[in-house]
Formats: C-alpha cells, sequence, structure tokens
C-alpha cells in the first residue's frame, strides 16, 4: 500500500473502475453546469491544473459546496478526493454518499459540541490517499464566509503532507498546488469566476525543517500556504476596504468593460494602491473614500446606477438591439420563467445561511432546468408531432435563457440612461455634479496608471 516505485515516484490509487466511470460522468455534468451557472468562467495558468503527481489541492472559500466544485471540475488528469466536514456523514445515507463519492470526514470544534477533534482516522486516510498517487482537494480555512477576504488558514493541509512524506521516507513527489477562486459575487447565480492557479509549493523542500522541529515546519508551510492563497484573490481587510474597491470596480467596468480576467489583475492593483496611499498619504485616502461614498450616496438618492451616467444618453445601437430583440427576450422569458425563478424561491424558502446561496440556487437550477425543458420538449412534440421543429425548439431553450437575460441587463442600463437624461434636463446643477464627481475619480485612475 505504501510503497513509492523507484522509477515513478508514485503509485495509482487503487478505484473500482465503476466508480471511476461514475466520476467522470459527474465531473462532466459539473463542468457543462458550472459554465451555464456563472455567466463567465475564466481560468489563469489553466496548465498547472495538469498534473500526474500525488497533489492536494487548496483553495479559499467564499462559496461552501461551489469551491470544491470549481476547483475540482478543472483538474485535468486525477480524481480527486475531498475533505468534508463531518457533520455531513451523520445520517446512515449520507454517510454512505459521501463515503462513497470521494468524500474524507474531518471533525472542526463546532462539530464536537466542544471536545476536541478527532481527525488522526481522517488524516492516516488522506496520508494513505496521497500515497497511493492521489489527489485531495481541501479548503484550509475550515469555515465558508462569502466575503472577499482570506480567513486563518488551519495546519490541517501541512500535517497530512508531513505525514505522508514521512509514511514514504520522504520519496514522494508530493505538491500543494493554491487556487484562488475569485467571484463577482459568491452567493448569486450569472456571477463571473476567475480561477487563478498558483505555483505549486514542494514539500520535499521542507525537509530539513521538518526534521529540526515538526511543529515549527508545520506552521511554516502553512504560512506558506496562506501567503499563495492571498496572492492569487482580491484579499480585503475589512469591509469598509472592500466597500470602497468595490465601488472603484464599478466604475472602471462600466467605463471600459474589461474582460473578467483583466479586471481582476485591475483590482488586485488597485487595491494595493489604496493600501499604499492610506498609509503614505491618509489625507488624500480619507478624501477619496469621502469622494466615492458621496457620489454613490447621490446615485442611491436620485434612483441612478453608475452605469446610466457613465452612458449618459441612450445609444441608437443599444435601443435597437431592445427593440429588435423584443420577441426573442418574449420566447426566452416564457420557456424560461419557472426555470429561472425557482432556484430564486427555494433558496429564500428553505436556505437560512446566506453564505449556502449560490449552492441551493445550483443545485435548484440543476434539476428544475433539465426536468422543465425536458416536460417542455415533450409537450411541443405533444401537439406538433413534428420531429425536426421539436429538435430545433429543444436547442433553442438554453440559448434563449442566456439571450434573455442579455437583454434585461441592457434595458436596465438603457433605463438608468434615460433617467439621467431626465435628472439633466430637470436639475442640471445636480446632474453635472455627478459628472464632476464621477470625472474626479477618474483623474484618480490617471494618476496611479490605472486608468
Amino acid at each position: 500500500m505504501e510503497a513509492i516505485s523507484d522509477t515513478e515516484g508514485k503509485v495509482k490509487a487503487d478505484l473500482h473502475p465503476v466508480m471511476v466511470g461514475v466520476y467522470y460522468v459527474l465531473k462532466l455534468v459539473v463542468r457543462l453546469s458550472i459554465r451555464a451557472f456563472y455567466s463567465a468562467i475564466e481560468i489563469i495558468d489553466s496548465s498547472r491544473l495538469d498534473f500526474d503527481n500525488p497533489c492536494i489541492v487548496v483553495s479559499n472559500h467564499p462559496s461552501t459546496l461551489m469551491d470544491p466544485l470549481n476547483t475540482a471540475a478543472h483538474v485535468k488528469r486525477k480524481i480527486v478526493f475531498f475533505l468534508a466536514k463531518a457533520s455531513l456523514f451523520r445520517t446512515p445515507f449520507t454517510n454512505w454518499l459521501f463515503n462513497t463519492f470521494y468524500c474524507i470526514p474531518v471533525e472542526r470544534y463546532q462539530d464536537t459540541n466542544g471536545r476536541p477533534p478527532h481527525n488522526q482516522e481522517a488524516f492516516r486516510r488522506s496520508a494513505t490517499h496521497l500515497l497511493q498517487g492521489g489527489c485531495l482537494y481541501i479548503a484550509p480555512e475550515g469555515t465558508s464566509w462569502p466575503e472577499r477576504r482570506l480567513y486563518p488558514i488551519k495546519t490541517g493541509t501541512a500535517r497530512i503532507a508531513f505525514q505522508a512524506m514521512q509514511r514514504s521516507k520522504w520519496r514522494l513527489p508530493l505538491t500543494i498546488l493554491p487556487v484562488g477562486l475569485n467571484y463577482s459575487d459568491p452567493r448569486k447565480g450569472r456571477a463571473t469566476l476567475i480561477i487563478h492557479v498558483g505555483k505549486p509549493i514542494e514539500v520535499k523542500r521542507y525537509r530539513e525543517e521538518y526534521d529540526i522541529d515538526p511543529f515549527d515546519a508545520v506552521h511554516e508551510l502553512t504560512d506558506k500556504i496562506r501567503q499563495r492563497l492571498a496572492s492569487l484573490i482580491i484579499n480585503t481587510r475589512n469591509d469598509d476596504e472592500d466597500l470602497l474597491l468595490r465601488r472603484l470596480e464599478i466604475l472602471h467596468q462600466n467605463q471600459h468593460n474589461p474582460s473578467p480576467a483583466g479586471h481582476h489583475f485591475w483590482a488586485q492593483a488597485m487595491l494595493d494602491e489604496l493600501r499604499h496611499m492610506a498609509k503614505s498619504t491618509p489625507d488624500l485616502y480619507e478624501a477619496l473614500r469621502r469622494k466615492v461614498a458621496h457620489y454613490f450616496h447621490l446615485l442611491a438618492h436620485y434612483k441612478l446606477w453608475d452605469a446610466g451616467v457613465c452612458m449618459r444618453r441612450m445609444r441608437k445601437r443599444d435601443l435597437t438591439f431592445v427593440v429588435l430583440g423584443f420577441p426573442l427576450w418574449l420566447f426566452g422569458k416564457l420557456n424560461n420563467f419557472l426555470p429561472a425563478h425557482l432556484p430564486a424561491w427555494v433558496n429564500a424558502r428553505f436556505n437560512r445561511d446566506p453564505a449556502y446561496d449560490s449552492t441551493f440556487k445550483y443545485l435548484t437550477g440543476l434539476v428544475v432546468f433539465p426536468l422543465f425543458y425536458l416536460l417542455q420538449t415533450w409537450w411541443v412534440y405533444r401537439q406538433f408531432e413534428y420531429l425536426m421543429a421539436t429538435v430545433l425548439y429543444a436547442a433553442a431553450l438554453w440559448p434563449s435563457a442566456i439571450y434573455m437575460w442579455h437583454w434585461e441587463k441592457r434595458l436596465r442600463q438603457l433605463w438608468h440612461a434615460y433617467r439621467f437624461r431626465r435628472l439633466w434636463r430637470a436639475q442640471r446643477d445636480e446632474a453635472f455634479q455627478l459628472i464632476e464627481l464621477r470625472e474626479a475619480i477618474f483623474d484618480f485612475f490617471r494618476k496611479v496608471g490605472l486608468d
């Protein structure tokens, strides 16, 4: 079980062929469904997800179930096992389900009613899986937090890694792969997702530190994981800093419409600039913060979006798109109304934890969209008994949903542009104040080279 090949430095995990087939079928379903759930997914340095050595994949944890799915679905050549909280294994059915489908239970303090967690067996199983050449996913923060910041990293990942290395006599080519998950909103569907894959950490390099002091080595490796993950995400310090950055992001996105990955790097650079400014010139930082807060206060007062101020006038191409696209929108609305709205209703009705919003919506959508599409297609065929028309109808259902959401977004932007034009005609001084404030913020962007 624990032998390491001298020629390859790894052995293959012993998995039943049927379960391997089930895994890849489920992986295909997850990949297709998350592509539908998010409006855009971009992977930075995706080649690092293509590996064949034993590996622990770690990520930040802002979106509960979606985080392991979004990470594991893009690992190319390995079957990923998961460390999952022990509370998921409490019933006989869920215990069978999660143990069968590649999950290893790990206890947290909130799962044990005050007693110290007993994770020796979980760590042993995890190390054995790595010794078999396997891949393991861990969310080292332990608990999901929907904020854009990295919470303290637990030492379990380092302890599992070192246990596996010890049992292999430090011959195992084990790496820890950090993955940063950056959601435009971790609680919503149709958000954007940037998966930023970091440079792998070679565990073998910590052998000398571990031989000298295992305790210090565990904390040193844990700190390295924290540093790598922090560099891959938008890691704000508190809600005030996050609010300021989000508002600046809105202005930048409306003005330049960058790619999701381009915007991610811009936001990281802007966050660094804000922190430097807060430290070196706190008066200027406070002035910027007040200016941005005042601008968004005025937007809320006049019930406007920044997109309306940015557009300022209703462009002919947008009007043409909305007018001519109305029949296509109507088709999409009629055929997607229930499946598009049921996930939000189910979440509001049954979910009590905001951190699980996206999980409830995703799982509900995974059921209701195929179900309603199947029923609607069956009804159309029964009504017309024309196979080709039925096939074309079925093929148009999901594109019509995408079009519906895109059309409604453009309509809302046009509505706010119209509202701003009304404000300009009725209260020109107030409208001009909005333009001046917005331009002053962009002067700051240009000054720091981030326009």
